[in-house]
């Protein structure tokens, strides 16, 4: 195996673990899957958008993407409303708890980035932020 592939698995993983990314929960402690906390986090972004546009960011079919929005609903996260337009689509937007939640986790996130970069001059950190940019947008899902 090539020794920069190990020596970037080996920061990864203690990444991981110093800023338990691999876990989020809702307000009652329990835990969100990674696909429910990126469905809820692209709802965030875009309110309004239909579980179509959901599967597709995730990158699942429809029925998949059914699941786990049944759950987010059921945590009482995500409000699922008819469409003025055609009354049969729903539409996806957060509750007021989602929305907490959402904001939450994110300036949580946000610190754990501030702190990754604290270790670094500003020249350091501008060229870790556009490699950082680069592979996650040249890298192809698997």
């Amino acid at each position: 195996m090539n020794s920069n592939s190990e020596r970037l698995h080996t920061a990864i993983s203690s990444l991981i673990r110093t800023f338990k990314i691999v876990q989020v929960e809702d307000d009652t402690g329990k835990p969100l899957s990674p696909a429910e906390a990126e469905a809820l986090f692209f709802i965030a972004q875009a309110e309004g958008v239909i579980a179509r546009d959901v599967a597709d960011w995730l990158g699942v079919v429809p029925t998949t993407v059914t699941g786990i929005l049944d759950r987010l609903e059921q945590a009482g996260l995500v409000a699922r409303t008819r469409s003025d337009h055609d009354r049969r689509v729903m539409k996806l937007d957060l509750t007021d708890q989602g929305r907490a939640w959402h904001d939450a986790v994110r300036r949580r996130q946000l610190d754990n980035c501030m702190a990754m970069l604290e270790g670094l001059d500003p020249v350091e950190q501008a060229h870790f932020v556009a490699l950082m940019e680069k592979v996650a947008n040249e890298t192809p899902p698997r």
